[in-house]
């Protein structure tokens, strides 16, 4: 698992791109915690960056989740960012090969076959970049399912993880998860940021295939 400061630094490039407004994370003892922004759950404990940009962490049995659901507008069920055993699920149904309920297969990219499979690749490719504590890729998954089945023979269809990519990630200066994009000849023609509706997507592919 990576470092908190590693989790953190992350946190703070995608979750502007996930989340509009702050986030207040409400305490046991009454105490209010004015976050930039949903935090991450890592086995039990709250990893959080304050308004004023300190980190911080908390054991999970200190937090209020009624009260901190209610001050959110959220459910009181804990849906933000989460990594650990909990994610177990989302990271096995994006697994390599995996028949999504299109029918369609989509291709695990990564570091070691980036180049091969998309840049090197005779028609267009879609890749997905996502995180598995990522609460709109959750949201944003069906989508691309779809569109991988709609496109099945016209497109190549994979995803990325950026937790375990570094490289790509930075090549490729994405900014937030969900990202689309569409590379053409080794080239990339096409770009969205967010878990956006499936006729945007199809508008991009339109424009650029």
């Amino acid at each position: 698992m990576r470092s908190v400061r590693a989790l953190l630094a992350l946190v703070a490039v995608c979750l502007p791109a996930c989340y509009a407004a702050g986030w207040q994370l409400i305490l046991k003892d009454g105490k209010t915690i004015e976050c930039d922004g949903p935090p991450i759950v890592v086995d039990g404990n709250y990893l959080f960056r304050s308004a004023s940009g300190e980190d911080g962490s908390l054991s999970a049995d200190l937090v209020d989740l009624e009260k901190t659901a209610g001050a959110n507008g959220v459910d009181p069920h804990p849906q933000w960012v989460e990594i650990g055993p909990g994610n177990r699920a989302l990271q096995q149904r994006r697994s390599a090969g995996t028949a999504r309920p299109s029918g369609a297969r989509i291709l695990t990219l990564g570091d070691s076959n980036f180049n091969s499979r998309v840049l090197a690749a005779k028609g267009p490719v879609l890749v997905e970049f996502w995180a598995s504590w990522c609460g709109p890729c959750r949201e944003f998954a069906p989508t691309v399912d779809a569109i991988a089945g709609k496109y099945d023979g016209k497109l190549t269809v994979g995803t990325v993880d950026v937790d375990d990519n570094e490289a790509t990630v930075a090549r490729y200066r994405v900014a937030g998860t969900p990202s689309l994009l569409l590379f053409k000849d080794g080239r990339v023609v096409g770009r969205i940021l967010g878990a956006v509706g499936q006729p945007q997507v199809e508008q991009m592919l339109r424009t650029n295939l």
